[in-house]
């Protein structure tokens, strides 16, 4: 297990903090017919990319599609973040857990009127029970940079980002970010299904794998909007 990376210092949260403020406030359009597949594959493009670059290799993807109805009204941006952050970290799971011989990754989506349900299924070692209340943390992560960067160094590159990024290309410039050290991905994720009624819950068996779930409602359906 790879040693757990300190909290942040008080002279970093504000990159995190303006990061997060300026996603929170966007205004991205709610569409009539959101295309969960294509948005889910290209959250699997854009992960591949990072893997790629980190690891030299990327797990199989298998996207198994049940869903009954084909139309969802849902924000597509937040629905591919939240797809993009959630399999960056099984992808890292899977590549630091069984190099030689990487596990794919399964993505099974399913609805019902009011919502859509999407698993992300990973072999990827799973995490220990001592670590589940750590996970949600945003100063948590039990990653090391590869590139031997520093906490520091690494909420430099986030400010970059967030300081030079108009609001409408915030999501693009989450890309160009390091894939993992950081400890914001897991919590930004549930925030963004959250924020209209959904929900983000990780189950985990430790020595075996991952399954996270996703709970997004259909914003035709649905009024809420929580934050927490």
């Amino acid at each position: 297990m790879a040693e757990e990376n300190p909290m942040f210092k008080i002279e970093e949260t504000p990159y995190l903090n303006d990061f997060i403020d300026r996603i929170c406030q966007l205004r991205n359009g709610i569409y009539q017919d959101t295309n969960v597949v294509a948005h889910v594959e290209e959250a699997i493009a854009d992960a591949s990319v990072q893997c790629q670059k980190y690891f030299g290799e990327v797990p199989k993807v298998n996207i198994h599609d049940k869903r009954k109805q084909k139309h969802f009204i849902y924000i597509p941006e937040h629905l591919h973040h939240i797809s993009f952050e959630l399999l960056k970290n099984s992808m890292r799971a899977v590549c630091e857990t069984h190099p030689k011989n990487l596990k794919p990754i399964d993505i099974i989506i399913v609805d019902t009127p009011e919502t859509v349900t999407i698993k992300i299924a990973d072999k990827g070692g799973g995490i220990p029970r001592a670590d589940m209340e750590k996970i949600w943390l945003y100063s948590y992560t039990t990653a090391v940079d590869p590139y031997g960067r520093t906490r520091k160094e690494l909420f430099a590159l986030l400010q970059k980002e967030a300081q030079s990024a108009p609001n409408r290309e915030m999501l693009v410039a989450l890309k160009n970010i390091p894939m993992f050290g950081l400890g914001y991905g897991l919590s930004l994720a549930r925030l963004y299904a959250r924020y209209y009624g959904g929900d983000c819950n990780i189950f985990s068996v430790h020595g075996y794998g991952t399954d996270t779930y996703v709970y997004l409602n259909d914003l035709s359906k649905s009024n809420a909007a929580i934050i927490g």
